[in-house]
């Protein structure tokens, strides 16, 4: 199997060189910091040019494109019936809503790495993490701090949570996201979110500051938590 995560430019909304600046920013961060901090070994992430020659039927590619099949979404990554894992990025509604390429909050390069990070820790979209409460997260590392972000070599990309951040023994001294923004398990900052499971049944945690546009975005189809509530598949995660 292919490891290594591709990305392609579809969208007429970003230009290739910026989609080539996103990927080299993403190729940065799992080798560097997040592989690391997750004590994995990293995987590649590599441009994919229109008309390249392609990679194998089964490599893990994520395509940058102007609109999603649910328009208001922001990305995802999910698998289909063969365990083929894929990814989209959609431009259209983050820059509806001022968002810019390469720089600032909810820039697309922030939501490309969202969705690089979490199909490289998690890629079948499987996986939840015990609070020992009765409480089960979602194991995506970006959710909850994902209106953080950082710049490697001048491009914006998203914060991310940390191994330990899972642990519900961890001690306050350990790192819980790159950034340093928080200071205990399950936690998030005033934009972060996440999808938790009770007893079956699923649910979304907000931050007080994430914006309302975005609250609608998780509410849509494409949304985790609606995908397992309608049962179209459970191995799906989006922004």
């Amino acid at each position: 199997m292919d490891n290594t995560i591709y990305v392609t430019n579809r969208s007429s909304q970003v230009d290739d060189a910026q989609v080539q600046a996103m990927v080299a920013a993403c190729a940065k961060q799992i080798a560097q910091h997040i592989a690391p901090l997750h004590f994995v070994l990293p995987v590649p992430v590599l441009y994919l040019a229109e008309g390249a020659p392609g990679p194998s039927t089964q490599a893990r590619i994520i395509t940058v494109q102007d609109t999603l099949d649910d328009p208001q979404a922001l990305g995802y990554h999910t698998q289909d019936g063969s365990e083929h894992i894929w990814g989209v990025v959609g431009t259209q509604a983050a820059m509806s809503n001022g968002s810019q390429a390469l720089t600032g909050k909810y820039a697309i390069s922030t939501i490309l790495s969202h969705e690089v990070a979490e199909m490289f820790m998690d890629p079948f979209c499987s996986l939840w993490a015990d609070t020992g409460n009765g409480l089960a997260i979602a194991f995506e590392i970006g959710d909850p701090v994902q209106s953080d972000t950082y710049d490697i070599d001048g491009v914006a990309v998203s914060n991310f949570v940390t191994g330990p951040w899972f642990n519900p023994m961890a001690g306050r001294t350990d790192r819980f996201d790159y950034m340093n923004n928080l200071h205990g398990p399950f936690t998030m900052t005033s934009g972060g979110y996440w999808v938790q499971m009770k007893a079956g049944q699923t649910s979304q945690k907000f931050g007080a500051d994430m914006p309302e546009w975005l609250r609608q975005v998780k509410a849509g189809h494409a949304s985790r938590t609606q995908r397992i509530k309608t049962g179209i598949t459970s191995a799906f995660a989006g922004i």
